[in-house]
């Protein structure tokens, strides 16, 4: 029985974590800094390790790894102060391109998502980074106490922010928002099989309205109509476009259906349990997105 219920599990977990693969792109640039970023990190490790074992005796080797510590601090610093530390992985749902007789259109929706290991990584990385650059600032400015008192200093004030910041992504996942969202679609998913089946547009496409549950989608996420602006034949390619997009979120919803009423009749070991866990995640990103609650 167990054998036959860890089989159901892992065609189960294979079949949506083939599913939400497909779902997302990868962002070129952000994964060329990404990368930037690791190998210097990598130069910076193997430098220190190598000055460690010379006992500090080519002084251009401990200034070298303190530049490239103060490049990696300071970037840390930064893309965590503005927001800007993402995820080389976007969630796209959809993209289409339109036509129109005046105007050319792209219509895409694509959602930010930061496995929890990026977070981790992140934060070792430059917790790592923070050993180097002080290690190596002792040692350099053995006898000058003053100028090491301020050096500690400032990186204290500057780097407490950003690990603060760190941890706080990681614990993003209590928002009243989502909270909202869990109890009124995800927790009651037996009841909204059909969610979709009574949706219909506002006007001019601004968001969809849900009358069996009282919600509606955000605006925006559909492409919006006016006919003093637009010709009848824009209209026509802007609705068939906005009922393109209604069907992929029929179907995301529908295999986000299926997965919620199968895993809740199986038994999940603790590492499957947590792939589960992750790829519900990633469909409640969407939904999430998608509904104003």
């Amino acid at each position: 029985m167990k054998s036959k219920n860890s089989q159901n599990t892992s065609k189960l977990l294979h079949k949506h974590n083939k599913l939400v693969k497909k779902l997302f792109k990868t962002n070129p640039f952000a994964l060329f800094l990404f990368i930037l970023d690791q190998s210097i990190f990598s130069l910076t490790l193997i430098l220190f390790i190598l000055n460690f074992f010379l006992k500090n005796e080519q002084k251009l080797i401990s200034w070298t790894v303190v530049g490239t510590s103060i490049y990696l601090l300071l970037k840390f610093t930064y893309t965590n102060w503005f927001a800007k530390n993402k995820y080389f992985q976007l969630i796209f749902v959809f993209d289409y391109n339109l036509k129109l007789e005046k105007h050319n259109f792209k219509a895409q929706r694509c959602i930010e998502f930061s496995p929890i290991w990026f977070w981790i990584y992140i934060i070792v990385v430059n917790f790592t980074t923070v050993i180097f650059i002080n290690y190596e600032l002792f040692e350099l400015l053995d006898t000058k106490h003053l100028m090491k008192a301020i050096l500690t200093s400032m990186l204290n004030v500057l780097l407490l922010p950003s690990f603060l910041n760190s941890f706080q992504k990681l614990t993003e996942a209590n928002k009243d928002i989502e909270a909202k969202y869990k109890n009124l679609i995800k927790s009651q998913y037996f009841s909204n099989e059909s969610l979709f089946d009574d949706a219909k547009f506002s006007d001019n496409y601004l968001n969809m309205t849900f009358k069996k549950n009282d919600l509606k989608s955000k605006n925006g996420l559909f492409i919006f109509t006016n006919k003093k602006d637009l010709s009848e034949k824009e209209i026509s390619e802007i609705k068939e476009t906005n009922e393109k997009i209604l069907n992929v979120y029929k179907e995301i919803w529908s295999t986000y259906y299926e997965l919620l009423e199968q895993s809740f009749m199986m038994e999940f070991s603790s590492k499957k349990a947590k792939n589960l866990f992750w790829i519900e995640r990633i469909y409640d990103h969407i939904f999430i997105d998608f509904f104003d609650i």
